[in-house]
């Protein structure tokens, strides 16, 4: 989980009234471990919750997914075989998305993402899954989609000049260029633990780390390989 620190930590800092509590994993198929899925994220009392690989396809209807307390989007994977984003969030939380009709660069990346706009916290969060893809060309064209998703909220004059960021999911073969990412962002990575075998291939970026506690890991949702950050 990623934890709010005390609101004193910097006077200097305009904060949100009350900054989420952030659960994320890569489930490696939300239907089959779903009754787990829901438990946890009741039991873990996190105010926004983030999935990917969910495997979830049109033919599983909202109803099947729903989480008491919870709403939920979902950005389903077009093809057969993985992928797939979720994001689970209580009512207070409400937030709008970012597609590729905002930004059109998403249509043409292979890597999953769903930003979402959190405006009564100043906040954006964008969440990501990156296939394995050895190929600088895929890897070069996920880092321009998160930069032209900051740049088209930053372009946004309703929205505040200091919002605030937090990038997360799993990079797979991207999480060697995580410095690339934290360069041209501006954003800390702080997941400083393997979240699969010994490599940090789920990790979070945020240009407000002062704000949060270190992340925590957390054990897997069922037989996934990936922890629970």
């Amino acid at each position: 989980r990623l934890l709010p620190r005390s609101s004193s930590v910097c006077a200097s800092v305009r904060l949100p009234k009350r900054l989420p509590v952030i659960l994320y994993s890569n489930v490696r198929s939300l239907s089959n471990k779903f009754d787990e899925v829901a438990l946890r994220i009741r039991e873990s009392k996190a105010d926004v919750v983030f999935f990917v690989e969910t495997w979830l396809q049109s033919d599983v209807p909202d109803e099947a997914m729903e989480v008491k307390e919870y709403r939920a989007i979902r950005r389903d994977r077009d093809r057969r075989g993985g992928g797939g984003i979720i994001c689970y969030f209580k009512p207070s939380f409400v937030p709008t998305a970012i597609s590729s009709q905002d930004v059109s660069s998403l249509g043409d990346c292979d890597t999953e993402f769903l930003p979402l706009v959190f405006r009564s916290l100043s906040l954006l969060i964008i969440c990501c899954y990156h296939p394995f893809w050895n190929n600088q060309v895929e890897h070069d064209r996920a880092i321009d989609c998160i930069c032209h998703i900051i740049d088209y909220v930053s372009s946004d004059s309703s929205f505040p000049p200091n919002f605030s960021i937090i990038l997360l999911g799993d990079f797979n073969d991207l999480s060697k260029h995580f410095d690339v990412i934290s360069n041209l962002t501006l954003l800390r990575p702080v997941v400083n633990f393997a979240t699969r075998l010994d490599s940090v291939l789920d990790q979070i970026f945020t240009n407000v780390p002062f704000l949060y506690l270190p992340p925590v890991r957390l054990a897997p949702f069922g037989r996934s390989d990936h922890c629970t950050i």
